[in-house]
């Protein structure tokens, strides 16, 4: 990318076996430059060998989770907010949420803090934050995740997808509020942030971006080649089209 540098980040690492495995390749075919790794599922502790064994130290962040599985803490669950009865996840993004109580606040601070500890304990140095759903751009826990982001001295939190197509003028103001407050933290690492096809959108209008990350989902289809779960369509030929996609940084290499 001209003028600027890019991102690459896969999503859900540790989400499963297969996921992992679809990341690892991401990783080895080029196709991406840093991953998210999720402290409470599954696949976690063989997600972190993995790391170590394909020397991924510097390219893992966390994927901080409020909407699937299970908490690592306890002070969380009795919240119905956040918990069902059975004590799994089950915070809803829909719809606006400006505050919670202080008891919910410093329940969600803990699980956070204690899902980046996890990594950490694993030997994770932890580049950077973004979550599961986006949950961290919600408002009332988007303040909680930067008090913990600076708490646990991590570097960078993941903005709110603001660019390509489909964005209407309330979401639009929305979002540039709460990238406004992840710059004001001082843990915004990049300029843009949004899916491939948001990133070739803003090359399509222009060829001097600043910085952009690109997220991507891997995992891989019925013939074992390696597929985006969320777009639907083959990783190497949606990562492809972007210009210069084999030079992607990870945040760990930012300054």
């Amino acid at each position: 990318m001209k003028d600027g540098f890019l991102v690459i980040n896969a999503d859900d690492f540790g989400l499963s076996a297969l996921n992992n495995r679809a990341v690892v390749a991401s990783f080895e075919a080029g196709l991406c430059s840093s991953t998210t790794l999720m402290a409470n599922q599954p696949g976690f502790a063989e997600a972190c060998q993995l790391a170590h064994d394909h020397r991924l130290l510097n390219r893992v962040g966390v994927h901080l989770v409020l909407t699937a599985g299970c908490p690592l803490t306890e002070p969380i669950r009795p919240y119905p907010r956040f918990c069902d009865p059975e004590g799994r996840f089950c915070f809803s993004l829909r719809g606006p949420l400006a505050r919670i109580s202080p008891p919910e606040r410093d329940a969600v601070a803990a699980e956070l803090s204690a899902q980046i500890q996890r990594c950490r304990t694993a030997g994770l140095p932890v580049t950077h934050v973004d979550s599961h759903h986006h949950c961290h751009t919600v408002s009332a826990i988007l303040s909680v995740v930067i008090d913990v982001a600076r708490r646990e001295e991590v570097r960078f939190c993941r903005l709110s997808r603001n660019c390509g197509p489909g964005i209407d003028l309330p979401r639009r103001a929305y979002k540039y509020w709460i990238n406004a407050r992840i710059r004001c933290a001082g843990l915004a690492g990049t300029r843009f942030f949004g899916r491939v096809v948001d990133v070739l959108d803003l090359l399509h209008k222009s060829r001097s971006l600043g910085s952009a990350e690109a997220m991507i989902h891997p995992t891989f289809d019925d013939h074992d080649r390696l597929w985006d779960a969320v777009e639907r369509v083959g990783l190497e030929g949606l990562v492809s089209q972007i210009p210069g996609y084999r030079e992607a940084i990870s945040y760990g290499s930012l300054p």
